[in-house]
């Protein structure tokens, strides 16, 4: 196994899960962070987990020494429409809208992720790689080294916590369109 495989096979994937927790830029940091200390620990690697699922430990450990640190701060989401989406709306009244839904899409995006933030470590972790990365329980399990019945816990209460502090913190409702949209509640 070398190391170049495994960056070119699970780079992406990897990035995409540090995204979810931080910006881009930071996630990008990251990842080639992870792949250092993959690249440091392959010798050690003893194949008792899979590759990726060592990897993806690693960049957990990463994303949580990170998150942990005096450098980490929350930085603004800021997503924007593609190009290509916009080349294909064809006209004004289908860019304006194609804009909308995108900003509507990226302002929920962006208040879900912030309530996943705000919830401990053990549940935003899980709700991350489950919901989000598409991970089995059992490989959540061997990443954050935890029993599969303690994901099935942490999962269920995180779901559960998230439910509750979005229906705190947002009025859900449905636009013109039939979009679901979020609108914060004064605090």
């Amino acid at each position: 196994m070398q190391i170049e495989d495994l960056y070119q096979e699970h780079h992406a994937s990897i990035l995409r899960y540090l995204q979810r927790f931080v910006s881009d830029s930071q996630a990008e940091d990251l990842t080639q962070e992870t792949f250092v200390k993959a690249s440091n620990g392959l010798k050690d690697f003893r194949g008792e987990a899979s590759p990726k699922t060592w990897l993806y430990r690693i960049a957990t450990n990463t994303l949580r020494d990170y998150l942990r640190s005096k450098v980490h701060r929350h930085d603004e989401i800021c997503d924007s429409i593609s190009e290509q989406e916009l080349e294909r709306c064809g006209n004004s009244a289908h860019i304006e809208a194609s804009i909308e839904s995108g900003v509507i899409r990226t302002e929920m995006n962006a208040c879900i992720k912030e309530f996943i933030h705000k919830l401990p470590e053990n549940y935003s972790a899980v709700l991350v790689l489950s919901d989000l990365e598409g991970h089995s329980n059992q490989e959540i399990a061997d990443i954050l080294e935890l029993t599969l019945g303690d994901v099935k816990i942490r999962l269920h209460r995180a779901r559960a916590r998230l439910k509750a502090e979005l229906s705190k913190g947002c009025d859900f409702s449905h636009n013109k369109d039939a979009e679901l949209e979020c609108q914060r509640k004064d605090t």
